[in-house]
């Protein structure tokens, strides 16, 4: 049962996925996104985390899935609740609106 629940959950996913594709919102919602964190300061905050790490792995054996594998969670972890809550906002207003 739970697994019925889980491809349930993926399908609608993915049904949700095509239609923020087909629709042209995912990119909008991804210029969005981009223009909310580099306003929050949330960019610049990841490119110094970024140097400290290279600095800190020693640069010559660093690469860049390592690199990724190790920040992706803080830079979740960092992105501001208020765009967060402006994003889930902007789908649900694109799913009502569908």
């Amino acid at each position: 049962m739970a697994d019925s629940n889980r491809e349930t959950e993926h399908d609608y996913k993915n049904r949700l996925n095509a239609k923020l594709q087909d629709s042209g919102e995912i990119d909008q919602l991804k210029q969005f996104l981009r223009q909310r964190l580099n306003e929050s300061g949330w960019t610049a905050e990841m490119k110094s985390v970024c140097k400290e790490q290279v600095q800190k792995d020693n640069i010559e054996n660093v690469t860049i899935d390592d690199l990724v594998a190790k920040v992706t969670p803080i830079g979740r972890q960092k992105v501001p609740a208020q765009v967060k809550e402006e994003i889930l906002l902007r789908l649900r207003n694109f799913l009502e609106d569908e």
